[in-house]
C-alpha cells in the first residue's frame, strides 16, 4: 500500500510542508548591558564544560546548604550526583538541570544571570514557563521511565526552553 501510494506522488510536485520564510526562535537576552546569552542558552547549547562544571558545585553546595538537617546523606547524594557530570557533555547537562530543578537558590542566580562572564539573566517572561515546565514535565517524565537517557532528558529541557 504504501509503495503504490508513493509510486503515484512520485513525479508529482507537492507543495512544501513549511514556508521557506519562518521565523527562528525568540531568544531573550540582556543587550542594553552589554550582556550575550542567559545562562541556559550557554548550558543547553554551548559546549563550556567549565562554566557548566561550576554550576553543578555551586548548585550542589546550596542544596546541601539548604538541607543541612538531612545529615551526610544528602552530601553523599550530592558526591554521587556530581562525579556523575565527568561522563560528559551531556551527562554534566543533566546533573545541572536535576540540580536547578531542586535549587531555589540556582533558580534565582540563573534569572540574574553572571555579568563578569559576559552572561546575560534568564529572560523573566521566559523563566516561570521554563522553570514550570522542568519540574512538572521533564524531569519527572524522564525519572518516571527508566529507558529515557540523559540525551533525552537534555532534549525535552531544550524544548522547553525554546517553548517557554
Amino acid at each position: 500500500m504504501l509503495r503504490s501510494a508513493t509510486s503515484l506522488l512520485h513525479g508529482v510536485s507537492c507543495a512544501p510542508l513549511q514556508f521557506d520564510m519562518t521565523s527562528r526562535p525568540m531568544i531573550c537576552t540582556n543587550a542594553t548591558q552589554g550582556q550575550g546569552k542567559d545562562t541556559l542558552l550557554v548550558v543547553l547549547y554551548g559546549a563550556n564544560m567549565e562554566l557548566i562544571q561550576e554550576l553543578i558545585e555551586i548548585f550542589a553546595n546550596n542544596i546541601v546548604q539548604s538541607h543541612r538537617e538531612a545529615g551526610d546523606g544528602i552530601a553523599d547524594t550530592m558526591q554521587a550526583l556530581t562525579s556523575t557530570a565527568s561522563q560528559g557533555l551531556d551527562y554534566a547537562r543533566a546533573v545541572l538541570l536535576l540540580l536547578l530543578n531542586v535549587d531555589t537558590i540556582g533558580k534565582r542566580w540563573i534569572c540574574t544571570g553572571f555579568p563578569n562572564a559576559k552572561i546575560g539573566s534568564l529572560c523573566g517572561k521566559k523563566a516561570p514557563g521554563f522553570f514550570t515546565a522542568l519540574s512538572t514535565e521533564v524531569v519527572p517524565s524522564w525519572q518516571r521511565n527508566e529507558a529515557r537517557n540523559v540525551q533525552q532528558l537534555v532534549a525535552d529541557a531544550r524544548s522547553a526552553y525554546l517553548v517557554a
